[in-house]
């Protein structure tokens, strides 16, 4: 009489097929969550932008023309966002906040953390990671401890008032406020390709 069940060879193929499925179940949920994690970072950076644009929005015009640099754009390259990391114009955001605490200031400053319930807060002496040295841009790792946001900034404007485009307000000179913010990661590949740039233009 023959018994029933599985030989070895059924049961060798069987775990061999489920080994198969459960690797690509894995890859499929590792890519779901490094996507996840890249949509975070996108969300905490593009914060950081509006933050800093609200705050150039509620300056007075006169004031942002005034410390606008010249800058003439030749070709799409020279754009300010195809610059590299503090490459001028671009200088690190050296604003000083004039929120007290417990209140956050996220349009004022340079570094900034994500504390594990998800908020933004500016990087300190006394967060962790900590920042206790000021870099001199957002490429300068050496002073920017791993997985802190750094922003950067420029107001540019053309060299003359705006006579002849019909579609512009007639002898104005556009502003643009640019803002650019990267993040230090574990390995240093963040770069100007990888940052993500807001920018906003103003009429004087």
């Amino acid at each position: 009489m023959k018994r029933a069940g599985f030989s070895l060879l059924e049961v060798m193929m069987a775990i061999a097929v489920l080994a198969v499925g459960s690797v690509g179940a894995l890859v499929g949920v590792s890519a779901a969550d490094l996507s996840l994690r890249e949509g975070q970072l996108r969300i905490y950076k593009q914060t950081l932008i509006d933050a800093s644009l609200q705050r150039v929005r509620l300056q007075n015009k006169e004031q942002l023309y005034n410390t606008a640099v010249t800058y003439n754009i030749a070709s799409a390259a020279a754009l300010p966002n195809k610059l590299a990391l503090g490459a001028a114009p671009w200088v690190r955001d050296t604003s000083v906040s004039t929120v007290t605490a417990p209140r956050v200031d996220l349009s004022a400053g340079s570094l900034f953390i994500v504390l594990p319930s998800g908020t933004i807060t500016p990087c300190t002496s006394t967060t962790s990671p900590a920042c206790t040295t000021a870099p001199s841009s957002c490429a300068d790792y050496a002073n920017i401890p791993r997985n802190v946001f750094c922003r950067e900034v420029v107001l540019t404007r053309t060299g003359a008032a705006v006579g002849t485009n019909a579609s512009a307000l007639q002898g104005t000179v556009p502003v643009t406020a640019w803002v650019r913010v990267v993040q230090r990661k574990a390995t240093n590949d963040e770069s100007d390709a990888s940052a993500i740039v807001g920018w906003e233009v103003f009429a004087k």
